[in-house]
Order: structure tokens, then sequence, then C-alpha cells
């Protein structure tokens, strides 16, 4: 409402001295900042908090810092996140105290400080600048140690969870893989898998509309999410049960947040839940294994000569590039690459499944007929017009075998998304 974000509430560790030690009782709370002399200052001047945020923090975190201005009570934010009224509290929070505010610990030494975030550039500069996770000289981690050892329970080794040198090198060999052109490049055929997922999806519900039967619209996303994850990862589609990963992928997500939420005596208090959540858990590892471990191994050798990839693999999967790219993966054997998927496969097929089931459902609503006719002629403005060419290399999709009623997107398509920023920018003001 008004433009004002709500706040990204994480517990923020500023301790005096080098990152990562065990020192967050030494955070002297003050309520303004105090510039240091390694200050980066690279904000803009039009974010306040943004800069105090900067000079507070510094570059080499060697003396002790100040946090932002008191705010609600920690018992306000226990409330807020136990009763699923987070949203509605962030927005009186900022709105009460401004982009900036921290939640002062009601036990020093054993609860940390938290820190509301409501500033767009503070987070950036956070999360994205400054952030090094626990790197030697780093002024600041986005990751504390606890949630580093709940998330490798839950997903196992990856980029996620890994701390200091471990994740400089993963988020290094993995961030390229996610670069517009790599993602749009011609051989990959990523931009058909997309292309060729919606046709499957509107012949779908085109055939549920013909039928008046329901359509569980979060499963259909899910399916479709998927076969683009694994498209990504490996460059070609696999076998999978979608209400299975559904299932599993909630639970590793239950169990990594009672770890996060409830400290050791707690889970201690509630074992039976515990071990339950435990074993939801190890369910998910062992679904998960079996999807992505035997074809994470099947890569190994083909990278190694030993074995020809399968006719339908298109070349440049990310898998690939990363065995290709960095050493340590292949030293690290299967297991460790094969976490490393799921965690793409898990963060990437639910969120963009909740997104799509969610937009379907409020474009379906008789009262937002109008955004729908809005939304096609955007798209259709954008993306030009749907010819019945050709699919992809590889005989996938389109072609011969492909329903005159699903046609293709024109091949100079890829083209005009990768050099019109504007076609983006379309589609978020619709």
């Amino acid at each position: 409402p008004a433009g004002r974000a709500a706040p990204l509430v994480s517990s923020l560790a500023l301790p005096k001295g080098s990152p990562g030690t065990e020192q967050e009782e030494d955070v002297v709370r003050q309520t303004t900042p105090r510039p240091s002399a390694g200050s980066t200052g690279t904000l803009a001047s039009s974010s306040p908090a943004a800069a105090a945020a900067t000079a507070a923090l510094g570059s080499t975190g060697a003396e002790t810092l100040g946090l932002p201005p008191e705010g609600p009570s920690f018992w306000e934010l226990f409330a807020a996140m136990t009763s699923h009224r987070a949203t509605e509290s962030q927005l009186r929070w900022v709105a009460e105290h401004g982009a900036l505010f921290t939640f002062p610990s009601p036990l020093p030494a054993i609860v940390p400080d938290f820190v509301g975030v409501g500033d767009p550039a503070v987070a950036v500069q956070l999360l994205e600048v400054l952030t090094q996770n626990n790197a030697p000289g780093a002024p600041f981690s986005s990751r504390t140690n606890g949630f580093a050892a709940a998330s490798l329970l839950a997903t196992g080794l990856s980029v996620t969870n890994a701390m200091g040198e471990e994740w400089r090198w993963r988020k290094a060999a993995l961030e390229p893989e996610f670069q517009h052109l790599r993602l749009l490049c011609e051989e990959r055929c990523l931009f058909e898998a997309v292309a060729e997922a919606s046709d499957e999806l509107l012949r779908r519900l085109d055939r549920a509309a013909a039928s008046g039967e329901p359509v569980e619209v979060e499963l259909v996303c899910t399916r479709f999410a998927v076969q683009i994850m694994l498209h990504f990862l490996f460059g070609r589609l696999l076998p999978f049960d979608e209400h299975e990963l559904r299932r599993c992928a909630k639970q590793s997500m239950r169990f990594l947040f009672w770890t996060l939420a409830n400290p050791p005596p707690l889970r201690v208090w509630g074992w039976r839940h515990m071990r339950s959540l435990r074993r939801g858990n190890e369910e998910a590892h062992r679904v998960f294994a079996k999807l992505l471990e035997p074809e994470v191994a099947r890569m190994f050798k083909e990278a190694e000569g030993t074995l020809a990839p399968p006719p339908d693999r298109m070349p440049g999967s990310a898998i690939a590039n990363l065995l290709a790219s960095e050493p340590k993966f292949r030293a690290g054997g299967v297991a460790a690459l094969a976490s490393e998927a799921r965690v793409f496969l898990v963060g990437g097929f639910e969120t963009t499944a909740h997104a799509l089931a969610f937009a379907f459902g409020t474009l379906a609503e008789a009262r937002n007929a109008h955004l729908t006719d809005r939304l096609s002629a955007v798209a259709r403005a954008a993306l030009g017009p749907r010819t019945a060419a050709q699919g992809p290399p590889g005989g996938r999709g389109g072609g011969a075998g492909a329903s005159p009623a699903a046609p293709w997107f024109a091949r100079p398509t890829r083209g005009a998304v990768s050099a019109s920023p504007e076609v983006g920018a379309s589609f978020l003001e619709v």
C-alpha cells in the first residue's frame, strides 16, 4: 500500500571483530548507527536508511557496530510469526517505526536481536553487495550457523547452507547459470521447453473448459514447473510423480521451519512431533535421491566420456555446465551435486507453481475479465503471432507430431525477448 515495501525480517548478527564468531552478545545497541572508517557508501542518496546501514556495517566489520532504533518488542514479532499475521504486522510496523528498526533481544547472549528491513535498497546492499556468508574479512553474513545446520539436514549440502569458502566457490559456479544469455542459449532449447509446456498446459485447460471438469490448478502448474526445472538441470525430462514431489517438498520445508523456529530445548519437549517431521524429511530425501541421483551419475559418466548422452538430452544444461566448469563438483561426487539439484528443483517448482496457480485463479474470476484481455493484448504485442512452425531440434514438441491447435511461437521471438527489456515491464504493468 502507498508504495511501501513490507520489511524482510531476518536475524542479523552484527558482531564486533571477525564475522561468524560467537560474539553476538557484544552487539552494542544504539539509536543511530555509527559510521566506520571502512564505510563503502555505495548506495543512492535517495535512501538515507540504506546509507546509514552501509556506514554502520562498513567494509571490514572491525569495530563495534550499531543497530537501528528500537521498534516493536521481540514478543510482538514472535506473536506475529506464530499466528499467521506477519504480513499485516510488517506493514503496520513500517508505518509506525520507519524503514529500519530493531526487535531487542529479551535474553541477550541467548536470543539474538532481530532487525526489520523495510527499505529495498538496504536489502540489496546487505544481501547482494556486502554479504559473503562468513568468508574471511566479510562485513556481513546473511546466514547464521543455526540456519546453515538446519538447512543442511533438510536439503543436504548446497549453496543455500554452505558457509565461508565453500559458499563462495559454489556461488561463483552457479551464478552464471542464471544469466540471461545463457538461459536463452539456442542449443539449450530452454525457451522452447517453456513454450512446449505452455502449449501442453493450454491444451489441458481447453479440455477442462470443454468438458466442465474442475482443474486442481496448483497440481497442474506443479507438473509443468517441474518439467521446466528438470530441463534446466538435465537438458531433458525425467519421469516423476507430481503428487509425490509436492508432498515431499512440503515435508522437507516443515522439518526445516520447525528446526529453525524451535531451539533444542523445545525440540526435546516436542520430541514426538519432531520425530514425525524427521521421518517425513528422510522420506523426502529418498524420493528426491531416487529421481535425481541416477541422472546425475549418468551425467558424470557423460562428462568423463565413458557414456554417450541420450538422444533427447539438449546440450548446455546446468548440471553439464557445472561438471565442466568446476572441478570441486566432480570431486564431491554424485550425492554432492544431487543435493544442489534438489535445492534448485524444490526452490524452483514450488514458488513457480504457487505463483502461476494464484494468477490463474485470479484471472478466472469474472470480475477480472478485463485484466485477462489486457494481458492477452500485451502478450500478443510483445511476442508476435504464433505459428505452426517446427519445434526445437531433437524432435521434441512442435514439428510433424504437433497438434495444429497448439502452434509454436515463431523462432524470432527468442531475439525479441533477449533484446527487449520493455517486454517484461509490460507484463509487470498488467
